[in-house]
């Protein structure tokens, strides 16, 4: 028995002697370690669209546009910084593999930058206690219409979209991270969304669309529309978060579909409408185990709504603040509705939940 305590006890002090000689030698070896670049693409002639590609396994994209002119269609600007233990003798391209790649002689090859991880980096333990600060700024150029690719499986996607820019097509992907995107009087064909954990928001104001899918995981779904042409569909789906869906004064050209979905999680949504539509707006919204909750506004004759409630367990509780009929109990719609040129028609579904309706018509 004695024998087997000590064999025991010197276990214990081998183990504790090495694990502080572990975090001594780390101690010594702390360091930080940094790169920065730049790339250009810059053919003799643009292609119409120009695809691009930003890949990064870790780190925040930022695309942002040219405030003057410039003879580049697309420049990447990257930094990144690392400070940790066992840092001595590294450099940043033990840890990260950075290509880029701009032959475009095909018009389908896209101009592209991808920062990844090179394999076998997470046995070292200087990557193990690291602190990373990677950022990747993408500068385009307004004059020039684009399809572009991003995709983030550890950081933050920032778009910020400015006047008289035209996209024709947005992907966006995230794994642990938010993505936001905000146009102001830009244009773009369709924006495809997702977020696996983390927030999704998409914020209009003056600008065009065409369609637009967007899906959250685990984290939040925010659309913001402010008289804007909206005229495709919007699919938008929370599987755990709340979803937020905003419409000021929208615009359309012919009849379009507004599907909202979310599984656990609230779905919260502001229609206001004080100019005429151009078509009808459909939907199907679902929740699961959630509320709907509806404030709902038109200053219109010519624009009217009608709600078809749906709830297993939970209740329907429409308000009118003015403008809409009795309602029944399935069923909530203005008193301009049959004589309405252009109209709301939302189906709302709620499993495990309340449907709240507070509806104002002139």
């Amino acid at each position: 028995m004695r024998r087997f305590r000590l064999i025991g006890l010197i276990l214990t002090i081998a183990v504790a002697a090495g694990t502080g000689i572990f975090f001594l030698v780390g101690f010594l070896t702390y360091g930080t370690i940094q790169s920065s670049g730049s790339h250009t693409y810059a053919p003799l002639i643009a292609r119409s669209p120009e695809p691009i590609l930003i890949r990064t396994d870790i780190g925040n994209i930022n695309v942002r546009y040219n405030t003057s002119a410039t003879q580049y269609v697309m420049k990447v600007d990257y930094d990144i910084s690392m400070s940790g233990t066992y840092m001595i003798g590294k450099s940043i391209s033990s840890f990260f593999l950075i290509e880029w790649d701009n032959i475009t002689s095909q018009p389908t090859e896209k101009t592209s930058f991808l920062l990844s991880i090179k394999p076998g980096v997470n046995l070292d333990p200087s990557n193990w206690f690291s602190i990373k600060r990677i950022t990747i700024n993408v500068t385009l150029r307004t004059d020039i219409i684009y399809q572009i690719e991003e995709y983030a499986t550890t950081g933050n996607i920032v778009n910020d979209i400015p006047t008289g820019v035209n996209i024709e097509d947005l992907t966006l992907e995230t794994t642990t991270g938010n993505s936001i995107t905000t146009l102001e009087e830009a244009s773009i064909g369709s924006i495809l969304a997702d977020a696996t954990t983390g927030g999704l928001s998409i914020y209009g104001k003056k600008s065009n669309f065409t369609s637009i899918t967007a899906e959250a995981t685990t984290g939040n779904l925010r659309l913001n529309f402010s008289n804007c042409f909206l005229n495709g569909d919007i699919t938008a789906e929370v599987t755990t978060g709340w979803l937020t869906f905003n419409s000021y004064n929208a615009r359309c050209s012919s009849v379009v579909s507004w599907d909202l979905t979310t599984t656990t999680g609230n779905l919260n949504s502001n229609i206001i409408q004080y100019v005429d539509m151009g078509g009808n707006v459909d939907g199907i919204w679902v929740v699961t185990t959630g509320n709907i909750n509806l404030d709902y506004i038109d200053g219109l004759s010519t624009v009217g709504a009608t709600f078809t409630a749906s709830t297993s367990t939970g209740s329907f509780n429409p308000v009118s603040s003015g403008g809409f009929d009795t309602p029944t109990f399935d069923n909530f719609r203005t008193s301009d509705y049959s004589t309405a040129n252009y109209t709301f028609n939302l189906d709302l579904t709620s499993t495990t939940g309340n449907i709240n309706i507070n509806g104002q018509s002139f």
